[in-house]
């Protein structure tokens, strides 16, 4: 009878232990789902507070930033060094960089922080972030895109025609023209003159009716004409 009775104290011993463990992690999973909901209001707080561009703002924003959340994101996906580099920023893209903020990260429209900058006309930001970031990937984009006025922002940043060119090599090439050569033949005259002999024969304008050179200017000015004629086309 002893021995019955010692098992049964076991055995409800157990399911109240059981009991008390199911109830402790309906608790944790409470507080969890809780501390989420906090942390969300909070990141939008965050953000709503940063897309003001205020500096007193940006100083509340920093000091409630640690390397956990510095790279938290809004419901387009950008982080705050974007919001940053939207504006312009320079200074807070920096701090934020300090803080572990990843430079090369896309939002939901694939757009990165250096993408921002060059969009925003920020040329200081951006030539700190393409000095301090893989831009390859935000060029391929761009070329992928053709989206000329930024790759020719990346061009004055440091990238080179080689780079234009390996970012082409990558696209899909059933997409369209290539647009590395749209970017090639945008520039000077003179080094458009230089270089017309390496369009595309398809893609150069043909006269319907044979003209001559005008008589004053030379060969040189009737080439320049024809490189504009040829470059209202493409630059965007």
């Amino acid at each position: 009878m002893g021995q019955v009775t010692a098992k049964t104290r076991t055995a409800e011993r157990q399911q109240g232990d059981g009991k008390t463990i199911v109830a402790a992690h309906k608790a944790l999973e409470a507080r969890n789902r809780a501390n989420a909901a906090e942390k969300r209001e909070l990141t939008s707080l965050r953000f709503r507070i940063a897309k003001s561009g205020d500096k007193e703002n940006w100083k509340a924003v920093l000091l409630t930033l640690d390397e956990d959340c510095v790279n938290d994101r809004d419901i387009d996906g950008k982080t705050l060094i974007m919001v940053a580099a939207m504006q312009g920023n320079l200074d807070v893209v920096k701090k934020l960089a300090e803080f572990g903020a990843h430079k090369g990260l896309i939002d939901n429209y694939e757009r990165s922080a250096l993408a921002y900058a060059i969009r925003g006309g920020h040329s200081e930001t951006a030539q700190w972030l393409f000095e301090n970031t893989n831009w390859k990937h935000d060029l391929y984009l761009a070329v992928r895109d053709k989206w000329v006025g930024g790759i020719r922002k990346f061009r004055e940043l440091g990238a080179t025609q080689e780079d234009v060119d390996a970012a082409e090599a990558k696209c899909d090439p059933n997409r369209g023209s290539p647009v590395a050569h749209r970017v090639r033949w945008i520039g000077d005259a003179s080094e458009m003159v230089q270089e017309l002999e390496l369009l595309p024969v398809s893609r150069q304008k043909t006269p319907a009716t044979p003209s001559k050179p005008p008589e004053s200017g030379g060969e040189e000015s009737h080439l320049k004409r024809r490189n504009h004629e040829f470059i209202g086309e493409f630059v965007c």
